[in-house]
């Protein structure tokens, strides 16, 4: 690859490389400044909200500890999450040795859409080549992981950024690229896509024509994934009122439609948005982790999360029939 070309890309250009570029603890940056220094790692896990600098803190590692590209695997859960897939390529990659570094690592982004059986598997592998080959995995939420890897691994949660933290990095961005810009607009972009990160520094790098960031359209700027949890969100708040049958009847076609014509979607990231979105009721999230947990062994991800949308309707009226409150 080009690397003046990959440079032109914001995203890359400006990612932190350094663990002093990351928002972390006092404790989690003492102990991994030990582990750069030492040249050595145990297993690690982060997990953590999206946008909260695991992938990145992930990479910084494997900068510093890799000096092969023969020595490092990296693969994405939510693409590759089979049984067979850690059978022929992964532990298969383990079993030789390292080419020019200490030691092999494997990184597993998005590990909380590998399945349970998969999963397992690593378990013995972990051990086995435990003098050769670290894993780093990064997840949003630390109960999809097995308990036996977990043990088996030193875990770390990653906060999500502060806003003001990302609305400085934004500026940042810009002043170093010789942007003229309204700062109004830079905290209307970050705060209609959060916690995208990514989707925040191309969408400012899209909308700067002859070093001026142009004038963009609020609506425009809450992406597809926030679109949909705020729907849902907002039939569930109507759980209770006059009006629930009129927002139903908005809500779901509304979904639905988004769902059929924006192939970009990853439907199996909306489960955990809608999760962690703090506006869902309790009794909402529990639909969501049924479903969410369903999403990898069915047919169409499409249905499956359009039957979660139905359950949590019917589940609201009941729920608020039975305790006589309005979430």
């Amino acid at each position: 690859m080009n690397d003046d070309i990959f440079d032109q890309l914001w995203i890359e250009k400006y990612r932190p490389k350094t663990l002093n570029d990351v928002v972390l603890t006092t404790e989690q940056k003492v102990f991994f400044d030990k582990c750069i220094y030492k040249q050595d790692i145990p297993h690690l896990l982060f997990y953590g909200p999206p946008g909260s600098g695991k992938t990145t803190t992930a990479r910084i590692f494997i900068k510093n500890l890799i000096h092969s590209q023969m020595d490092i695997m990296i693969v994405n859960g939510s693409d590759t999450n089979g049984v067979d897939f850690i059978r022929d390529n992964i532990i298969e990659f383990a079993k030789t040795p390292p080419i020019s570094s200490k030691f092999k690592i494997v990184f597993m982004d998005e590990f909380d859409y590998v399945s349970k059986n998969a999963q397992a598997i690593l378990r013995n592998a972990m051990e086995t080549y435990a003098r050769t080959v670290r894993f780093i995995f990064t997840c949003n939420y630390l109960y999809k992981v097995i308990d036996p890897l977990q043990s088996r691994c030193t875990s770390f949660e990653m906060k999500k950024m502060p806003v003001e933290f990302v609305n400085n990095f934004a500026c940042n961005i810009l002043d170093k690229e010789n942007i003229k810009y309204d700062k109004g607009d830079v905290e209307m972009i970050v705060k209609g896509l959060m916690p995208d990160i990514r989707k925040i520094i191309n969408t400012l790098q899209k909308n700067c024509v002859d070093s001026v960031l142009r004038k963009v359209k609020k609506e425009d700027m809450v992406s597809l994934e926030n679109k949909i949890t705020g729907l849902v969100v907002e039939m569930c708040d109507a759980m209770g009122k006059p009006n629930l049958s009129t927002v139903a009847n908005k809500v779901l076609p509304t979904i639905l439609e988004i769902l059929k014509t924006e192939k970009s979607i990853e439907i199996n990231k909306l489960y955990d948005a809608l999760f962690e979105h703090d506006g869902l009721p309790s009794w909402a999230k529990i639909k969501v982790n049924e479903y969410a947990n369903n999403d990898m062994s069915c047919f169409n991800q499409t249905y499956n999360f359009m039957a979660m949308c139905y359950d949590i309707f019917k589940t609201g009226i009941l729920f608020i029939k039975t305790f006589n409150v309005n979430k």
